[in-house]
């Protein structure tokens, strides 16, 4: 018979273990203090700055997609098509009927 090989020991429970399963975060849905930021520095600078090379870049970039339209692949004239309308016009927006005054119930079956 061969040998078993040991495993090596965990450095830390899994977090589902039964060790861990019973703590509490000490302030669950509350992470800061009134008044207290989670960003106190706000953005980072360099993101503004991506964001207006990008911005230089925008006439040049038009003008690839409209070049895409005219592409053999009728799969890249429609994402062209589509990328230039949605910029161009906005995405369409979606209606919702709320007519109907059903209970949490009767949509939770509707659903099923």
């Amino acid at each position: 018979m061969a040998a078993k090989k040991k495993r090596p020991k965990a450095k830390k429970p899994a977090q589902n273990s039964g060790r861990t399963a019973g703590k509490k975060p000490h302030n669950p849905g509350r992470p800061f203090q009134p008044g207290q930021s989670g960003n106190p520095g706000g953005r980072p600078k360099i993101l503004a700055e991506v964001r207006e090379a990008a911005r230089d870049h925008t006439t040049d970039a038009i003008k690839v997609f409209v070049g895409c339209l005219e592409d053999t692949n009728p799969y890249v004239r429609m994402a062209a098509a589509n990328f230039l309308l949605d910029r161009g016009w906005g995405k369409p927006t979606q209606t919702i009927d709320g007519s109907q005054n059903l209970t949490h119930e009767q949509w939770l079956a509707k659903l099923k």
